[in-house]
């Protein structure tokens, strides 16, 4: 396989070109098994930018319904995943973290009295169906007496949303709500943890292949022996390939396309942050304008044929958004249709007008279709 085949598969695997976008919000995250989004509207529009003429109302309608939800499904790290499949999730990854969130804890000036206390506090406040934000959920810890300062309040969130007890509900405006896990999903998929990892291994090529078994233990949290037993379950359902003598694993279901000349992609997208090694769509001497100082904050990319090429921020009022676009190198005229289609997408997707500006002076504009 060459680089450029790799690249293809993978656009394809990803659902990030038109021919093999699916027509749901669920089967999107069906298809990927999980989308990271430590930041809320980017977790949004990496499901909106695969699904077939999704609009934000659409996410959220399928957050209505319980059929998708937000969580801390793996590697301490919040990602939407399909709601029935939250449950197996955490027991299969997430529950790998706790050893080390307990560290944190421990750090807050937690001991497991002081852990006990406030899980009971939560799951008084939330029984019966209820949901609450962030910042009530930790005034009620507070007012309990629970030291919440210094984000203290905030970490006893991540420590009972990595246990499996809190996941995401309805957003309030823009403001997530937590909820109680096993009353939100009454009837998870029950099963065992070899059809959990034969599972987990098969979404993750699947939908991230052609992927490397490195890139397998990265994105799940688990060892290369999990990986190798993954794989092996799947018998013919994937495939190996090699590429400059690395073996690649991916599903031979799975069509290489022409990737799209442009695309914008969400903060964290699994474009970049599903895989460890990023070289084949992104540059290393740009890593740094992705993440600047290596501190952990993935920015919007712009991405051109299936490689990085830029990265965009946006700001938004109730009627309108604004794009700034920074592309690595200078835009030229060739550009301007493809980033208008990008550009329509979006709108379409937030369902307002978008406006776009590039440092090279080029403007775009376009109103939500």
């Amino acid at each position: 396989m060459t680089p450029s085949d790799l690249l293809a598969t993978r656009m394809a695997a990803l659902r990030l070109h038109e021919t093999t976008r699916p027509s749901s919000v669920l089967e999107t995250v069906q298809w990927m098994g999980a989308l990271q989004a430590q930041d809320y509207e980017s977790g949004l529009w990496a499901i909106g930018v695969r699904t077939q003429n999704a609009t934000r109302e659409d996410v959220m309608n399928a957050i209505a319904r319980r059929e998708i939800l937000r969580t801390w499904s793996m590697r301490g790290t919040w990602h939407f995943v399909p709601a029935e499949d939250a449950a197996w999730m955490h027991r299969l990854m997430a529950s790998r973290v706790m050893p080390a969130v307990w560290n944190y804890s421990v750090k807050f000036g937690f001991d497991e009295k002081a852990i006990g206390r406030a899980r009971k506090i939560i799951i008084r406040a939330l029984s019966g169906g209820k949901s609450m934000t962030r910042p009530a959920l930790v005034n009620c810890l507070s007012d309990a007496g629970i030291a919440t300062r210094d984000q203290g309040g905030n970490h006893l969130l991540r420590h009972f949303g990595n246990e499996g007890m809190l996941s995401n509900g309805i957003s309030e405006g823009k403001e997530p709500t937590f909820v109680l896990l096993d009353e939100w999903v009454p009837k998870p998929r029950v099963i065992d943890d070899d059809e959990a990892l034969s599972l987990i291994a098969l979404r993750y090529f699947s939908s991230h292949g052609p992927a490397t078994i490195s890139d397998f233990t990265w994105w799940t949290g688990l060892n290369q022996a999990h990986a190798k037993r993954g794989i092996q379950a799947n018998g013919q359902r994937l495939t190996r390939t090699t590429s400059d003598g690395i073996d690649y694993y991916h599903s031979p279901q799975v069509e290489p396309v022409k990737p799209e000349d442009l695309t914008l992609l969400p903060a964290f997208d699994e474009h970049l942050l599903g895989y460890r090694d990023r070289v084949h769509v992104l540059d290393p001497n740009h890593a740094q304008h992705i993440c600047p100082g290596g501190n952990g904050v993935f920015k919007p990319t712009i991405v051109s044929k299936g490689r990085v090429t830029g990265v965009w921020k946006r700001a938004e009022s109730l009627h309108k958004a604004q794009v700034e676009l920074l592309p690595f190198t200078r835009l030229i005229a060739r550009v301007k249709k493809p980033m208008d289609q990008a550009l329509s997408r979006y709108a379409h997707f937030l369902g307002k007008p978008i406006s776009a500006r590039s440092q090279c002076g080029m403007e775009f504009s376009n109103g939500a279709s």
